[in-house]
């Protein structure tokens, strides 16, 4: 199921800057016979239908609870790697841990450490500092270890591409076990036991595990499968942060983790519930998650130590825990002000440069822990991948990247190696560093393969292809029910939106403390009056005035307050249409069409004088079925069932031309 679900998504992407919403291929009857089999709303089944999902069997399995977690030892060296930390934790020597500073890596190091502690282990977890150490094992880690006298020593969250670290322990005689789901190069670490996803009997589904994800089928495996909750909710944190994959066992870890999380004692998380002002014993939503736990996890590693969310996390008392919590509200904060400083300068080098072509590269002197966040930001604000490099007037700029769209940056970077000095990651977010001397000439490449991606794409841009067209009566609180139920979304499973449109602006309000939400009031084609929220809106919505007509992409949202449940409409992206056809029009158009037996297409001049747009009008009627043409003129057709207009994708492509596209669609908000 999961790889038709890429497939489908990967056709629909393909086309996404074509589209604007994506037409169901099902027979109607079909998605009927379908919705009244489970009783859900017809819509559900064609969103469902969209994503892949064609079978009883398929649909059942996804409304029905969540999958298995898949045996652990189905990676291929699990029970050589159990054998040995057995073996080591018999020697009563230490085992040394060495993790990663992002919440992946932190979660991680703290699920196997509490894992091995729980068997006796003596343990000693060390998080290379971003800006000491830098990412991943490296040699003086190794050299560490063994003036520590360890037994052995396991990565979580790294080690794949850390060959010469490993080799230098082989050297020492100090075994490694390397746990990471990053992406492996060439040449795979000499190390006694490898638990990633290339040494796994199905190698696409491990590739969904994040760090964490893979630490928890270790933990499980020397629990003889026992899998203990505080693992499950570490885990859960750590696919979050970093945007795995909402496929397979993912969901039920997200679901489990959301359950784990409302209810978990644990002093460190307390604390932090606490400084993000969130409450004790309530349920945790996945955005609270999100948008305030896991940036403040991460804000430790981006602005100091990442050992601090570790000790936060592992096993504090309620003193220790309520300091730590405050430090990383504190370090959050100036997380914050620096990534609204840098990213405001990004935004200025980037316009400022030249060619100002698609693949962003900037630089400045701001702290490397916010250069991700900053990336994500620009790669958002101009829909292109985006390299941004900390510049702290060393010969070696590091930095980081993040991926637009279906663009591979992975594959971007190893087009351009040569130029740098060294990278790693995943398809949709890197790390990498670049000699100074360098710089242009990195930036070049990466403008240039990025261009040549990009070079068989379609001129109009589409913000955001979407699941089907949407009118007000239709955006029902059974569907916003329905649609919370699907949850979790994310990577691989992104949450439902709709078109709307065209509408006429009635009103437009901006609300909030700051006055930097957008409440508009408008009215659809059916004559239905309904409001839409756009949080964050760019400053540019301004110059609309009530009786223009907009499109937006948006979002049913299942809104309770007070107790109350309420559907809200929120808007990812809106614009304006210039001139699109409108309802009345098209309606005016097929009651004069109806009215002829045929039109003789050398005569057509002649009507477009009374009825200009007739020849786009014509092409749409015959796409619906409503005609026929051959060489010399249009033939009215006798349907015996209606299609609707936003079946058309002719129709569609009238609105993407007649779209005057927001030049700032993105928020800019506080990014993960």
């Amino acid at each position: 199921m999961d790889r038709l679900m890429i497939d489908v998504y990967q056709e629909v992407n393909d086309r996404e800057d074509k589209l604007l919403w994506v037409n169901s291929s099902a027979d109607s009857e079909e998605i009927d016979r379908i919705a009244e089999h489970f009783s859900v709303p017809h819509l559900l089944v064609e969103l469902l239908w969209k994503r892949g999902f064609h079978t009883l069997s398929e649909i059942a399995e996804f409304l029905a609870e969540s999958p298995s977690y898949s045996p652990p030892d189905d990676f291929l060296d699990m029970n050589l790697a159990c054998q040995i930390i057995a073996e080591c934790i018999s020697s009563h020597q230490p085992i040394v841990v060495v993790g990663d500073y992002d919440v992946d890596g932190v979660t991680a190091s703290t699920i196997l450490t509490d894992a091995l502690e729980r068997l006796g282990a003596k343990v000693v977890c060390w998080i290379p500092h971003r800006v000491e150490d830098g990412y991943g094992l490296q040699v003086k880690h190794v050299e560490k270890a063994v003036q520590l006298e360890a037994s052995l020593l396991i990565t979580v969250d790294n080690g794949i591409r850390a060959i010469e670290a490993v080799k230098t322990a082989r050297l020492y005689h100090l075994p490694v076990i390397v746990t990471d789901h990053h992406e492996h190069g060439e040449e795979l670490p000499i190390a006694h036991a490898i638990v990633h996803y290339i040494r796994h009997r199905n190698a696409i589904v491990a590739k969904r595990l994040s760090g964490a994800g893979v630490a928890l089928k270790l933990a499980a495996a020397l629990h003889n499968g026992h899998i203990e909750n505080e693992w499950i909710a570490l885990a859960s944190l750590g696919a979050l942060a970093d945007v795995m994959p909402m496929l397979g066992e993912n969901r039920r870890l997200i679901k489990d983790g959301l359950q784990v999380l409302s209810q978990w004692s644990h002093a460190g998380w307390r604390a932090l519930l606490h400084v993000a002002g969130l409450p004790e014993g309530e349920s945790i939503t996945l955005q609270q998650l999100l948008w305030r736990m896991i940036p403040r996890l991460n804000a430790a590693g981006r602005m100091d130590s990442a050992d601090i969310a570790f000790r936060l996390l592992h096993r504090p008392s309620s003193e220790e825990a309520k300091s730590l919590a405050e430090t990383i509200e504190s370090l959050n904060r100036e997380r914050k002000s620096w990534t609204e400083i840098a990213t405001a300068a990004a935004i200025e080098q980037y316009q400022n440069q030249l060619e100002n072509a698609r693949g962003i590269v900037v630089w400045g002197e701001w702290p490397l822990g916010v250069v991700g966040i900053v990336a994500a930001r620009l790669a958002e604000k101009f829909q292109s991948p985006a390299i941004v490099f900390a510049n702290n007037g060393q010969h070696l700029l590091r930095g980081s990247g993040r991926s637009y769209g279906n663009d591979s940056l992975l594959a971007i970077l190893e087009s351009c190696q040569e130029t740098l000095h060294h990278f790693g990651g995943h398809d949709y977010a890197v790390g990498c560093a670049v000699e100074r001397h360098q710089l242009e000439a990195f930036r070049r490449q990466f403008q240039s393969t990025v261009k040549n991606q990009a070079k068989d794409k379609h001129d109009v841009h589409v913000p955001l292809t979407s699941d089907g067209n949407l009118m007000f009566r239709e955006a029902t609180p059974e569907l916003a029910h329905w649609l919370t139920r699907l949850q979790p979304y994310g990577n691989g499973f992104k949450s439902f939106c709709f078109y709307m449109g065209p509408v006429e602006l009635i009103d437009m309000q901006w609300i909030g403390k700051e006055q930097n939400h957008l409440r508009f009031t408008v009215r659809d084609e059916e004559a239905t009056i309904g409001q839409w929220i756009w949080f964050q809106a760019p400053k540019i919505c301004n110059s609309w005035h009530p009786g223009d007509c907009l499109g937006a992409i948006v979002e049913i949202v299942e809104n309770q307050w007070q107790g109350q449940k309420r559907v809200q409409i929120h808007v990812k992206n809106a614009w304006r249409h210039l001139h699109p056809l409108r309802r009345q029009e098209i309606s005016k158009y097929y009651h004069w069409f109806s009215q002829q037996s045929q039109i003789d297409k050398q005569n057509l001049h002649h009507w477009q004088k009374k009825l200009p747009r007739l020849n786009l009008l014509m092409s749409i009627f015959c796409e619906l079925g409503f005609a026929v043409e051959d060489a010399t003129a249009y033939y009215k057709v006798q349907v015996e069932s209606a299609r609707k207009i936003r079946d058309s994708f002719i129709y569609q492509q009238h609105l993407i031309e007649n779209m005057e596209i927001v030049a700032d669609t993105s928020s800019l908000s506080s990014a993960r």
